[in-house]
């Protein structure tokens, strides 16, 4: 039973999520390593603060917020005024032109 417990506490202390003005979910606090800058955006890891290696974990797309132009192996941090969404999905090709999808995040305003 404690460790039921014990999980659920875990569980609640990770889960950092809250509701943006307009009904969305917003994920809070999150940070990205850019795997590769694009025009518009980049293409980057998902980098949970309990994990070391960064490459191990999803790519994602992100938009870029007013143009600011991302670099390969940048770090990216939500503030505590901002959050990521997910609108919709990214698509691009490899090298090998096999199509990948993955979410595409935007940072907003709380």
């Amino acid at each position: 039973m404690k460790k039921i417990y014990l999980l659920l506490l875990i569980s609640s202390l990770f889960s950092c999520t809250s509701i943006t003005k307009d009904g969305k979910e917003c994920f809070n606090f999150q940070t990205f390593e850019v795997l590769q800058g694009l025009e518009g955006g980049a293409l980057a890891y998902e980098c949970p603060w309990y994990e070391d290696s960064c490459y191990t974990r999803p790519v994602v797309h992100l938009t870029s917020p007013k143009n600011v132009d991302y670099y390969d192996e940048q770090e990216i941090t939500s503030t505590s005024t901002t959050c990521w969404i997910q609108d919709g999905v990214y698509r691009y090709k490899t090298k090998q032109e096999i199509t990948k999808t993955v979410p595409n995040l935007i940072l907003v305003e709380k």
